[in-house]
């Protein structure tokens, strides 16, 4: 499912789609955690816990060495990964 970036006077929001705010139970000025991860942005409760997204699918599924533990992110950006696949 696709959202769009939009700016809200000096910031840049993500308007969320009615299906997720209401599948992750979201609620309006409700506080969440956001980090950056291995494949983009995670939003988790103030708790610290993961919000239960559901199983990947579709081209939310990656296979590649990072994903499979093969390499850390520190091999990724010291360019110590090897290339290719």
């Amino acid at each position: 499912m696709k959202a769009r970036i939009e700016r809200l006077g000096d910031r840049l929001v993500v308007d969320l789609p009615p299906e997720i705010v209401r599948d992750l139970g979201l609620g309006e000025g409700q506080l969440v955690d956001l980090s950056a991860g291995p494949g983009g942005i995670v939003i988790g409760d103030v708790d610290g816990e993961s919000l239960a997204w559901g199983p990947d699918r579709g081209s939310e599924i990656i296979d590649d060495a990072y994903s499979r533990g093969e390499i850390t992110y520190d091999d990724l950006v010291s360019g110590q990964a090897p290339r290719g696949r």
